[in-house]
């Protein structure tokens, strides 16, 4: 991300890696910090933390595959012996059967223009999404949003970036200030990254914290 000129949010990698044939040792060398692998645009497998690095196999099935890998930021140590390391997104490269991959393209997410995206187009199973709620008020107040049902991602009100969520808590609930919110139409946009949605958001005056 660095090398972008990034400093947050996500990053998507995509390259062709050729015909069909098992892959016996596919690793990610030097990568932060949470990555979503993607075989012709089906999700194959999330790696996070530990999980970084080890030896996974993949099967190519089509005569022709792309591989798709999409990175997220989640955050910056700023104190002890790893402050000094965190470059985010992936740093060293790709292994596919003992060999690094190279000719890539990369697209920073920033995710700071969703008024250009169309939530008019069909909804896939297990990908990752964006859903918009449109919320009509009467009054406003300190409100917080409970994503129940849905699985890891972000949430911008009314064009401003609440807060991150993640199903496995410890945070139930993102809080929205008054000020954010208006009297008539409030637009409401999730990003889901693990393809974990629900119909609905509830929005409460209730926190909590987990």
């Amino acid at each position: 991300m660095e090398a972008l000129n990034q400093g947050r949010e996500y990053i998507y990698y995509r390259s062709q890696i050729g015909p069909a044939r098992p892959i016996d040792d596919f690793r990610l060398i030097s990568t932060m910090d949470r990555a979503h692998i993607f075989i012709n645009n089906k999700l194959q497998q999330i790696q996070y933390d530990l999980e970084i690095g080890q030896k996974e196999s993949l099967v190519l099935e089509a005569p022709n595959n792309e591989l798709g890998i999409l990175v997220e930021n989640m955050g910056r140590v700023n104190y002890s012996v790893k402050m000094n390391h965190q470059h985010k997104g992936i740093k060293d490269g790709v292994l596919i059967n003992g060999a690094f991959q190279s000719e890539w393209e990369m697209y920073s997410l920033l995710m700071d223009n969703l008024e250009k995206v169309n939530f008019s187009k069909d909804y896939i199973v297990g990908q990752p999404s964006f859903s918009r709620f449109l919320v009509e008020m009467d009054e406003t107040g300190d409100t917080f949003i409970d994503l129940t049902g849905w699985g890891k991602g972000f949430v911008p009100v009314n064009g401003f970036n609440i807060g991150r969520y993640w199903k496995k808590g410890l945070q139930k609930r993102l809080y929205i200030p008054a000020p954010i919110l208006k009297v008539g139409t409030n637009e409401l946009i999730v990003f889901e990254s693990d393809g974990e949605v629900a119909d609905f958001v509830t929005l409460t005056d209730i926190p909590d914290l987990g």
